[in-house]
């Protein structure tokens, strides 16, 4: 869920371990169609769902769908679970997107929002991809503050794994700590030492993939 380089290697060991890969951009974002600055989680979510009937029209075993989610994407998994989802994994999950995008236009790009219906930002300045400014509206940042992920967290019903760096500086791990409270078993939570939100290190990467594909072999195949 998400066109960043992570996955792009988190699905090619996926696809060697026998699973079929879907991965895909949001609405607006990379080669998708459409403008970032209409974004809103609900069209996010409705790209998720999109994302699942295709996942099921291809003939998959729908007792063996998962999803992989990172950042906002995480969110979005949460929000748009359904029972066709029969396991989960979060990368760096974001449970209060507010103080997430706050931190990220700053009180500056707060004021432009009010003044001006949208802000500029750079979005996912790591290693991986080049740096993108992104225009951000007035409608996705009404809508955060309407997302309550805590009250849907408790009712997904399908083993997740949650994996976070503890140097993260864009989503801090607490919220992954407390979104472990909320959530049914079975789960897990691995927190991987001095990564931060993009896992730069070979190291890192290497648990990271690991982890996950652990998880979604132990539930999926």
């Amino acid at each position: 869920m998400h066109s960043h380089g992570l996955f792009v290697e988190c699905a090619r060991q996926l696809c060697e371990d026998g699973f079929m890969v879907l991965r895909y951009d949001f609405c607006g974002s990379e080669h998708s169609e459409g403008s970032f600055e209409g974004m809103t989680v609900r069209s996010e979510v409705s790209d998720f769902k999109a994302a699942l009937k295709v996942v099921a029209d291809r003939g998959c075993d729908p007792a063996r769908i998962g999803a992989l989610g990172y950042s906002l994407g995480s969110l979005v998994s949460m929000i748009g679970w359904d029972r066709r989802v029969k396991a989960m994994v979060l990368w760096s999950s974001t449970l209060r997107p507010v103080e997430v995008f706050t931190g990220l236009v700053g009180q500056k790009g707060l004021r432009q929002i009010a003044a001006g219906g949208h802000t500029w930002y750079r979005k996912d300045p790591s290693p991986y991809r080049r740096r993108v400014r992104f225009k951000v509206g007035r409608p996705f940042f009404r809508e955060i503050k309407r997302v309550d992920v805590t009250a849907k967290a408790g009712r997904i019903c399908c083993p997740i794994s949650i994996i976070h760096g503890d140097k993260d500086d864009v989503v801090s791990v607490n919220q992954s700590r407390e979104l472990f409270s909320l959530i049914n078993d079975p789960k897990r939570l691995t927190v991987i030492e001095g990564a931060n939100h993009f896992f730069e290190t070979e190291e890192q990467r290497k648990r990271l993939y690991e982890t996950t594909r652990e998880w979604l072999r132990k539930w999926l195949l």
